[in-house]
């Protein structure tokens, strides 16, 4: 599938996207005489066979299954909902050994993913 003309995305969202999605093991990145396309793996095409609301639920446990992401949603439920700080997230993301970091850029970058990940699963909650 081409991602980026079938949903209409830019590069740059295709990318965030199919980064999320191999970050996630839900796909993997197939480089064949110069071109790239990825693919789902077996657990992402298991995924996709799930009916939209079995998918959501399924997708929040793998997020989940990646230490800071657990570790900041247990905060933010302790702390009755309210969302951490870019900082806070950073040091979750310090304190569970992420690796491949190395700039304190990418660390807030990712922390913004963390933080709005986070959200998306308390808004599936609130359903």
């Amino acid at each position: 599938i081409d991602i980026t003309s079938n949903y209409d995305f830019d590069a740059r969202q295709t990318n965030y996207y199919t980064d999320a999605l191999r970050y996630l093991g839900l796909a993997n990145k197939i480089r064949h005489e110069g071109a790239v396309s990825y693919e789902l793996t077996k657990a992402g095409k298991k995924l996709f066979e799930l009916t939209f609301n079995e998918r959501k639920i399924a997708l929040i446990k793998v997020i989940l299954n990646h230490r800071v992401f657990l570790k900041v949603l247990n905060i933010t439920l302790e702390n009755i909902g309210e969302s951490l700080s870019i900082d806070e997230v950073v040091v979750q993301m310090k304190k569970s050994r992420l690796y491949n970091i190395n700039k304190e850029s990418t660390f807030r970058r990712r922390a913004s993913t963390i933080q709005q990940w986070t959200n998306w699963i308390l808004d599936q909650i609130d359903e």
